[in-house]
């Protein structure tokens, strides 16, 4: 479980975009094995699937919406369903890792540790005024934008307003330290 909770926040972390969209088919199934490894734990087992999570349910059918009044259909629709399946499996592989309190210390570790690299990707960005892995490996067309005439950071979020969502929605498992640490 720790090694599938490491290799999807360092997939989460560290792989634009562009490298998740073309290997989503994978990520789909490593989802999925990931989820099936917490079932067989009935440790787990007993607290993922509960009629308490209809909020989940209602979200999905909610977002749905969406798709009514889409100029493309089969585009919106597969768009969607791709969404769908991702938000349930990480919704539940999430609530199954976080259900224990030393699970959240593995977890928490994880991602801030991810998200301090990240970080520091982005800053050394800024200082060198480069991204080698935007400039040698993965075409982004933002990238003339946001490193020549107005600087800022992408590190490996391809975007810097991804980036910054990113650090921000990572933020309270750095405050979490700060909770259990009693400062």
């Amino acid at each position: 479980k720790n090694n599938f909770v490491i290799i999807l926040f360092v997939w989460v972390s560290f792989f634009p975009e562009p490298v998740q969209a073309y290997y989503r088919n994978y990520t789909k199934i490593f989802l999925v094995i990931f989820l099936l490894v917490l079932m067989l734990n009935k440790r787990y087992l007993k607290y993922l699937f509960k009629l308490q999570d209809w909020p989940l349910g209602l979200f999905l059918i909610c977002i749905f919406s969406g798709t009514i009044h889409a100029t493309n259909k089969n585009l919106a629709l597969a768009t969607y369903f791709y969404l769908v399946t991702t938000f349930f499996l990480i919704f539940y592989i999430g609530k199954a890792v976080f259900h224990y309190e030393r699970d959240k210390d593995m977890v928490s570790a994880v991602i801030c540790i991810c998200v301090v690299l990240v970080a520091l990707i982005g800053l050394m960005e800024l200082y060198f005024g480069k991204n080698v892995l935007y400039e040698k490996f993965i075409d982004n067309f933002f990238y003339e934008r946001y490193i020549k005439f107005n600087p800022r950071p992408m590190s490996t979020q391809l975007n810097p307003a991804v980036l910054g969502s990113y650090l921000l929605g990572c933020l309270p498992f750095s405050f979490y330290f700060f909770k259990i640490a009693n400062f």
